[in-house]
């Protein structure tokens, strides 16, 4: 086996969905050994990926139904894996995956899963679909406790592993520099999101709740402290993204302190640079969090759902660095934040070594799928 497709990656400009392409393509290589890793999305939609990196699709679909078929012909006897897997709903297109489903059934190709998230489920039809068609997949890595908790009790025909979120071996890729001191005023870093988690008729009022706050906090700390504030924008879609409501803040800042905007940049390592760089960050954003925790960044996640406050349970996160879902004011969260500002030695929230060993799970559970015995124990490439 020399190839890898790797599907789940929603793309769309996302910071975080181009953290899961680039680590499987890294790992694919690093891991297993592979001489290539696609990923299911069209080639212009693809964050900068490595050499062996690319799109399972051609550049040029020639017909109706051609990058399907280039697509299955390079799956042929090789694996599927669904890099940072969110299975808490039907999928866009259930026939369409039902027809992979059964592909794999029939040996065409092998099916597994690392960085997946697992449940809550919107519904009962979409906990049914889940549990079926995991029975499909060879492998299953989870990303947090919750997740391998709900796998353990749908009778799998195979043993899922407790890992962590990929994101976490960014750091891999290469040394993370930050700025050896401060030099001027410190500077916050800010990634906001006005994203919606369902269609929940409170849903609304939620998100306009996050974000009133998330405004009110940032800008009483401007008004009392010198310092620089940088905004981050993980996810560019233009229909969905993050501009909008980075430009509302943008907008209620002026005047008050200097901002300086960084808007989505496909190069996802770049993204990090940017944010450790800071001095702390507030974030709406999980993965501004966890590129905030990989960093040695002090952080302040709004826990919007569940998989915010897994994250910071899993790393340890004190009470004294948390906020909830806005469960403290805006003057406290501003307070909270000004100190991190002042002391970010004290407010540091280093990744336990046993989590980022969880992390390598992602990879070193599933090689014996892709690097055989003998090569294993001869120890050769």
């Amino acid at each position: 086996m020399k190839r890898v497709v790797l599907h789940g990656y929603h793309g769309r400009r996302n910071t975080g969905d181009d953290a899961f392409a680039l680590l499987g393509a890294w790992g694919a290589r690093e891991y297993w050994r592979l001489a290539e890793a696609l990923v299911v999305a069209p080639p212009d939609e693809l964050p900068v990926l490595p050499a062996w990196g690319g799109s399972v699709f051609p550049p040029v679909q020639r017909f109706p139904g051609h990058g399907r078929m280039v697509r299955y012909a390079r799956l042929r006897g090789n694996f599927q894996v669904f890099s940072g897997l969110i299975m808490r709903w039907l999928p866009r297109s259930p026939r369409r995956a039902r027809a992979d489903f059964l592909a794999a059934s029939l040996g065409l190709f092998r099916l597994g899963a690392i960085g997946a998230t697992l449940g809550p489920f919107i519904s009962g039809e979409a906990e049914r679909y889940w549990v079926e068609e995991l029975k499909h997949f060879r492998f299953l890595v989870l990303r947090d406790r919750r997740s391998y908790e709900t796998a353990l009790t749908f009778d799998l025909p195979y043993e899922p592993v407790f890992g962590a979120d990929l994101a976490l071996l960014l750091g891999k890729l290469g040394p993370i520099e930050r700025p050896p001191g401060r030099s001027g005023l410190p500077l916050l870093g800010v990634s906001l999101s006005d994203l919606f988690l369902s269609l929940d008729p409170g849903e609304r009022s939620r998100v306009d709740r996050r974000v009133s706050r998330s405004f009110e906090t940032v800008v009483l700390l401007a008004k009392r402290m010198k310092l620089r504030v940088r905004i981050l924008e993980f996810h560019g879609h233009p229909e969905d993204g993050d501009a909008a409501v980075s430009r509302r803040l943008w907008e209620k800042l002026a005047g008050i302190t200097e901002v300086d905007y960084v808007p989505y940049n496909r190069d996802t390592l770049t993204t990090l640079g940017k944010v450790a760089e800071c001095d702390a960050m507030f974030t709406v954003r999980l993965h501004a969090g966890i590129f905030s925790a990989i960093s040695g960044v002090p952080f302040l996640q709004v826990e919007y759902g569940p998989k915010c406050v897994d994250f910071l349970d899993d790393i340890g996160v004190p009470a004294r660095m948390r906020i909830g879902d806005f469960e403290v004011s805006p003057e406290e969260a501003a307070r909270r934040l000004g100190a991190m500002l002042e002391s970010p030695e004290e407010y540091r929230a280093p990744v336990p070594e046993t989590v980022l060993a969880r992390a390598e799970r992602n990879f070193t559970a599933p090689r014996r799928w892709f690097v055989p015995e003998e090569e294993e124990r001869a120890g050769g490439k």
